[in-house]
């Protein structure tokens, strides 16, 4: 992301608002400036020129970053949908088969008891 540096936009914005220290470090770096210390305007305009270019780019990659994460989570809902709907469907398969079980077991407890009172 792009920084503008320590202080606020105004400032930045404002060339007549810079400090003396400022002033000293800006002329000692070889920045344009103007008799009374405040950068020129060609210096300012290039600044803001390049920190918005790095805000646009910074927007465009996160905006691309956003949109693969929404797919990312898209996919994700749409397999969990289905794997819940599998469960659910062996889940009723599980008590289809269990009920059919005890049906079985009763049919046998059944029989057993007709061929053990036969015997007798």
């Amino acid at each position: 992301m792009c920084q503008l540096g320590g202080s606020s936009l105004d400032r930045r914005l404002d060339p007549g608002s810079d400090s003396k220290e400022s002033r000293a470090s800006a002329a000692s770096s070889g920045i344009a400036r103007r008799a009374n210390g405040a950068p020129t305007d060609e210096f300012d305009w290039q600044r803001l020129e390049r920190a918005i270019a790095a805000l646009v780019d910074d927007h465009q990659r996160l905006s691309r970053e956003n949109d693969s994460l929404r797919d990312r989570v898209a996919t994700r809902d749409r397999r969990i949908q289905e794997l819940d709907e599998q469960l659910m469907e062996a889940n009723q398969r599980r008590q289809e088969v269990g009920k059919r079980i005890q049906e079985l077991i009763a049919q046998i407890d059944h029989l057993d008891a007709e061929l053990g009172g036969a015997d007798a």
